[in-house]
């Protein structure tokens, strides 16, 4: 049933009901006048409601048409001509630029690098039959090829890795360690980085169990401080580089040296000798072992005889330093040593002196002709003795290090290595500069050993000579000053010990208030219980000491005698003659 709002003049429904309603009259109804008969709706005509139709999509962004896609109701569709929006040549170019750019265009080529999307071409019209062809006499514009956009360098770590040289880490600071032990291939310890942390709480922990156990060990008076003290000296290597292995990966090498001060001593060589030696057992009590400890000792004739002795007599690696060309290399070779160490800053700086220029100017580098040719003299000749590069002046200078087996950072450049890019240069080809020096030095040398030991510096050339000497010079003037530097610290707390003791004797009976007794007491109690800490025996905050008490007889505070004391000479010069059995023990204040 249709309602009178349907049935307007000018509604769809209603002329959709005339078209198919039969032609009648109404009368039922006499309101409404009769209406007028009702024709049929033409052919080909359609009054239903007008449907909107969408745009077809565009064939490419940057043509756009117009057209209507619909025809209006009530009249039959007409074509239309299309109406096509064309980019001038400075557009077009402005877009491939920007799809270059855009990051969606982007894709992976076969390597894993990123390569940019094809350049928008002008699209023809949707209107015309054909292409409008060029000019006649124009050539034809060439397409622009695809730019690839350069991958970045891998990082230094995976470069190394690939090159087949490692990481070491010429640090003492244990939080390095422990954040980059993932990629370091070794610890190694110089005098330069130890006296830089020891006075960091980790690292005079040990100077402190160190000199604790000399004093133990050994008697002051009976053998004299300086024994002792080089005593305390051994025994803080062993326990600073148990503490830096245990920061790393499990079974990874580790670089320790010694005292160089007597090296230039005839008396000397059995001192270093001997220290080696106990080093390296005391390595080995802490589980670390004996093939992995590579002993440190400068390059010099008496240093080379030592490193011999080594080998031979308790199977002991060495690392000589100091090496500064491939002759003095090829000498610590013959003598058995484990490693070489090739300081690159006092090597390039020898040469840049000499010829007043910069690196970036000496080109190419005798410098690093030398350290090229060293490690292919060990290449060539399959010798198992490793070439390291230490004393680098910038991480950039490793690029020349790829033929070389280890590489030593500082503690500042490890922290920068971790996620520093670049890429080095290949090693030398058989036929390069450095591979032909390599080869025409033989193995052993003619001169290694002699009659008085392994004196190379006689078969070396003038220039060559001075050029050794001067890379020793400076390398055993930095490590004798900051030994002499360790072995203060050490001094100092060790004197801090004996203090502790001797601050509460005196010659002279003398009375003490009850609150410098309490003191005395603390602080001896203090000393025991860090002492059996550090041998790992259970803490007593509760100890067998008496409280100094006040004697009967005279009024004297009394207190036992401390295990530290047997050293001084001021107990032994108090009187014990008129002491009975009972205060043979007890130190009279």
């Amino acid at each position: 049933m249709l309602l009178n709002r349907d049935l307007n003049h000018d509604s769809p429904t209603r002329r959709a009901h005339e078209c198919t309603s039969p032609s009648k009259t109404t009368t039922s109804n006499p309101t409404y006048a009769t209406p007028r008969p009702l024709t049929p709706c033409p052919a080909g005509v359609s009054l239903s409601r007008p449907r909107v139709l969408s745009r077809p999509p565009s064939p490419h962004p940057s043509s756009a048409t117009i057209s209507n896609s619909s025809a209006i109701a009530g009249l039959p569709s007409q074509p239309q001509s299309p109406r096509p929006r064309t980019l001038s040549r400075t557009q077009l170019r402005h877009a491939n630029a920007a799809r270059r750019l855009s990051v969606e265009g982007l894709g992976k080529d076969e390597y894993g690098g990123e390569t940019a999307a094809p350049p928008i071409s002008k699209p023809a019209s949707l209107g015309s039959a054909k292409q409008s062809s060029p000019r006649q006499g124009q050539a034809k514009r060439p397409a622009s090829p695809p730019v690839a956009v350069a991958k970045p360098p891998p990082y230094l770590r995976d470069t190394m890795d690939v090159a087949g040289v490692g990481l070491i880490s010429d640090s003492a600071n244990m939080e390095t360690l422990i954040s980059n032990k993932h990629f370091l291939r070794a610890s190694f310890m110089s005098p330069e980085s130890v006296i830089d942390k020891i006075q960091h709480s980790d690292n005079f922990y040990h100077v402190w169990v160190a000199a604790m156990l000399a004093m133990e060990e050994l008697s002051i008076k009976k053998n004299g401080f300086d024994k002792v003290l080089r005593l305390a000296f051994t025994k803080f290597l062993v326990e600073l580089g148990s503490a830096i292995v245990d920061c790393l990966k499990p079974d990874l090498p580790h670089y320790t040296f010694v005292d160089p001060r007597g090296i230039m001593q005839p008396e000397g060589t059995e001192a270093i000798f001997e220290q080696a030696v106990d080093i390296v057992e005391g390595l080995e009590k802490k589980g670390i072992k004996r093939d992995r400890i590579y002993i440190s000792i400068p390059a010099t004739e008496t240093g080379l005889m030592i490193a011999n002795a080594l080998k031979e007599q308790h199977a002991i690696k060495t690392n000589l330093v100091f090496v500064s060309g491939l002759a003095q290399a090829a000498a610590c070779a013959a003598a058995g040593a484990a490693a070489v160490t090739m300081p690159v800053k006092s090597i390039l700086a020898y040469h840049e002196v000499k010829r007043g220029l910069n690196s970036s100017n000496l080109v190419p580098h005798p410098g690093r002709q030398n350290i090229k040719a060293t490690a292919c003299y060990m290449k060539h000749h399959e010798l198992e003795t490793q070439v390291i590069a230490s004393g680098l002046r910038s991480l950039n200078e490793i690029e020349h290090c790829a033929a070389l087996t280890s590489v030593c950072l500082a503690d500042f450049q490890v922290e920068t290595a971790k996620w520093h890019r670049m890429r080095v240069n290949r090693p030398p080809a058989p036929k390069s500069t450095a591979m032909m020096r390599a080869s025409q030095v033989p193995f052993p040398p003619e001169s290694s050993q002699g009659e008085f030991g392994f004196k190379y510096l006689t078969a070396m050339s003038g220039e060559t000579r001075k050029e050794t000497l001067a890379v020793l010079d400076a390398g055993l003037k930095t490590w004798t000053s900051c030994v002499t530097s360790i072995a203060w610290v050490i001094r100092g707390e060790m004197e801090r010990r004996l203090s502790i003791g001797v601050f509460p004797l005196v010659k002279t009976v003398a009375k003490v208030s009850t609150r410098q007794a309490i003191e005395y007491r603390r602080q001896v109690q203090a000393e025991r219980c860090r002492s059996l800490t550090s041998r790992g025996l259970p803490r007593q905050d509760t100890l067998a000491i008496p409280f100094p008490s006040t004697s009967d007889k005279r009024s004297k505070l009394v207190v036992p005698q401390s295990p530290y004391w047997q050293d001084l000479d001021t107990f032994d010069e108090v009187g014990t003659s008129s002491r009975s059995s009972d205060e043979k023990d007890m130190i009279v204040f």
